[in-house]
């Protein structure tokens, strides 16, 4: 029975071998995502990148009491910002845009 087994694996390996594909792309539910031109990222995250915006990453940060940049312009009269405060911050979501 083990010899059937190794039989079987060696055969699926040279047929996915021959394919061009790894064993791994050919069993990874992310196989459909290995033609992307970056492959870890959605078109959806490119598009949120590329426009400048965020990626969630500073959700653990606020909800431990640290907004990011844009939330607090966001919310800058009801946290009562100064404009100085205002124009510094937005000088630092600008410089993160960019």
């Amino acid at each position: 029975m083990k010899s059937l087994a190794l039989a079987f694996a060696v055969t699926m390996l040279s047929v996915q071998a021959s394919a061009g594909q790894s064993p791994h792309h050919a069993i990874s539910p992310y196989a459909d995502e290995a033609t992307r031109d970056i492959e870890s990222l959605s078109n959806a995250d490119v598009e949120e990148l590329t426009r400048g915006g965020g990626w969630g990453f500073a959700k653990p940060a606020e909800l431990n009491g640290y907004p990011g940049p844009s939330h607090l312009l966001q919310m800058k009269e009801q946290i009562g910002l100064t404009q100085g405060q205002t124009d510094g911050i937005q000088l630092i979501f600008d410089a993160i845009r960019r």
